[in-house]
């Protein structure tokens, strides 16, 4: 995971090393349902563009056909306003949005390690690492807030 935007699914908690999905990655692998082969093979792409990302972009795709109107970065509170993640049904609404997001990609990615010869299923390795994730995530963030740092851009053609 490339940390640039600000989210608490790709930058390391505080006082942490990696961000949770490593750290529970890891660990999965510490109890044996994932090699380190597994753990190299495995990638997630969440990557949150900076403003000036934004803006670059935005020159490079159109050059001299397209303007920038307005650019506006705010940050998006994971929890509705409600303020720091104090509860677990707020850890699953935050855990469950990542997991509708990425599972799909962990899942065929954790496909080829679930076919070697005495590999677990991959519904087993994806429930443990939802435990360990959840666990970890919970631990890390409870009593902060919780979201993402987002960019929006308006555009329109150059006169």
């Amino acid at each position: 995971m490339v940390s640039s935007g600000e989210s608490v699914f790709c930058r390391p908690p505080p006082g942490g090393r990696a961000p949770v999905l490593s750290m529970a990655l890891e660990q999965v692998a510490a109890e044996g349902l994932l090699t380190e082969e597994d753990l190299g093979s495995i990638s997630v792409p969440y990557y949150l563009r900076t403003e000036e990302e934004v803006l670059q972009a935005a020159g490079a795709a159109a050059p001299g056909s397209l303007a920038v109107s307005d650019v506006e970065t705010f940050f998006v509170d994971f929890l509705d306003g409600s303020g720091a993640m104090q509860t677990r049904e707020q850890l699953s609404s935050v855990t469950g949005m990542f997991w509708a997001i990425h599972e799909p990609t962990i899942r065929s990615q954790l496909g080829g390690a679930s076919a070697r010869e005495g590999a677990p299923a991959v519904d087993a390795v994806v429930a443990r690492l939802k435990d360990v994730f959840d666990e970890a995530f919970w631990t890390a963030f409870r009593g902060r807030r919780v979201g993402a740092t987002m960019t929006m851009l308006w555009m329109r053609k150059s006169p």
